[in-house]
């Protein structure tokens, strides 16, 4: 699936870079396009496949000690460009020190948090704030993203972590799978953790 994709992006990337032979205006702006669609397809074809490997039980966890500000500060900079973008505020606050390392796969807690920061934008309103926060809840450590976006409807919300639901967003402007929430969800209970919200619309 990624490979044909992934030709299909390189030669149009080639296109939109020729210096010899450039393309009009006209034909730049339709091959923006095509980019802008082959990306969003080969994201949709890593979420699908990821989905697949978690169902069949063949995903990898490699479960080691994780400084989490050192990944709160990651996931702030891979953020930090698309909230600029949207017009919305992003803070990222500490982990406490008692809890600044944990047991977890790197790699799928930082994929976690990129999914629920990178929907909170995404749903979140121009002007508006997201927050990532991290802190004591029992024993554990919570990490809670808070948007001040549009919310879930109430009768969406039972459906929110099931695979292809968009809580009514599937025939909206916003881009998405649907696929992002029901991956998280399932790796996080991979790591032994687990996930919830609240929302109001």
């Amino acid at each position: 699936l990624r490979t044909p994709m992934n030709a299909i992006l390189g030669f149009a990337q080639l296109l939109q870079r020729d210096k010899r032979t450039p393309l009009s205006s006209s034909q730049q702006e339709k091959l923006g396009y095509v980019l802008q669609g082959g990306e969003h397809l080969l994201r949709l074809i890593d979420d699908i496949l990821d989905l697949s490997r978690i169902e069949a039980g063949r995903i990898m966890m490699s479960p080691e000690p994780v400084g989490v500000n050192e990944v709160l500060v990651e996931v702030q900079q891979t953020l930090e460009p698309l909230a600029t973008r949207a017009g919305i505020a992003l803070h990222v606050a500490s982990a406490p020190h008692e809890l600044s390392r944990i047991k977890a796969d790197r790699t799928r807690f930082k994929q976690i948090l990129i999914n629920f920061g990178s929907n909170a934008i995404k749903y979140g309103r121009p002007g508006g704030r997201v927050e990532i926060r991290a802190q004591r809840h029992a024993d554990r450590l919570q990490l809670s993203v808070k948007d001040d976006g549009m919310g879930i409807p109430l009768e969406k919300q039972d459906k929110i972590f099931q695979p292809f639901q968009r809580a009514g967003q599937e025939t909206g402007p916003i881009e998405g799978t649907g696929i992002g929430l029901s991956i998280t969800k399932r790796l996080a209970e991979l790591m032994g953790g687990s996930v919830g919200f609240r929302s109001q619309p």
